[in-house]
């Protein structure tokens, strides 16, 4: 049986992430075992396994390292796309620091598992604005919307890259507000300390007027 394997990293799609997912930690170094190649292949060619079952072994190997081969040029640390054209809807990229507070407590509360609906969230419809509502009082753009076609052609080289982006500004969101946090703190003693020496100052002064 003749394969049609994906000739590189930019073919596949967001529906491809399941034959990563399968992989144990322990398991991404062994290679030899069958069934870890036959569901790898299967989930990467789109295929059922027992597709992949009547494909001669020799061959099997050989498209276990190709497929594997796909990952190896990933440029995690590359700039996701600004805008991206899925189904024949342009999208683009969400800036987290300009979008509302409805972003934030979607994606807090998004399971990360969902691919699809993560990467919704990541770009939204080119010339929207997220939590936007139409005349009605209700959201104009839902997510629900477009979760199928995003699985189907979002780019999964795309949402590799994206998803670090989008990592890294969050981390970076976390550490501002431990810094605020801990400014904070350190403005709260300072406040307490001065509130003292005032409340000391102002019983002193109001004691020798013999105000008390």
């Amino acid at each position: 049986m003749e394969i049609k394997a994906p000739k590189s990293i930019n073919d596949l799609r967001l529906k491809h992430i399941p034959a990563l997912t399968k992989f144990k930690e322990e398991d991404i170094d062994l290679g030899n075992d069958l069934e870890i190649k036959l569901n790898f292949i299967a989930g990467i060619c789109s295929l059922t396994q027992n597709e992949v079952r009547r494909v001669d072994l020799t061959d099997l190997n050989k498209l276990y390292v190709h497929c594997c081969s796909l990952f190896d040029k990933i440029d995690f640390k590359a700039k996701p796309p600004k805008t991206i054209t899925i189904k024949g809807k342009e999208y683009e990229m969400v800036n987290p620091n300009r979008v509302s507070t409805g972003w934030h407590a979607d994606f807090g509360t998004t399971d990360q598992t969902d691919y699809a609906r993560v990467a919704c969230l990541m770009y939204i419809p080119k010339g929207s604005n997220y939590s936007e509502l139409d005349e009605t009082g209700n959201l104009k753009h839902f997510i629900s919307d477009r979760v199928a076609d995003f699985d189907e052609d979002f780019p999964l080289v795309t949402f590799m890259q994206s998803s670090c982006f989008f990592l890294h500004k969050l981390i970076r969101y976390k550490r501002n507000l431990e810094i605020k946090e801990k400014v904070n703190q350190r403005m709260t003693k300072i406040y307490a300390i001065f509130g003292k020496i005032f409340s000391m100052n102002w019983l002193n002064s109001t004691a020798a007027n013999g105000k008390m």
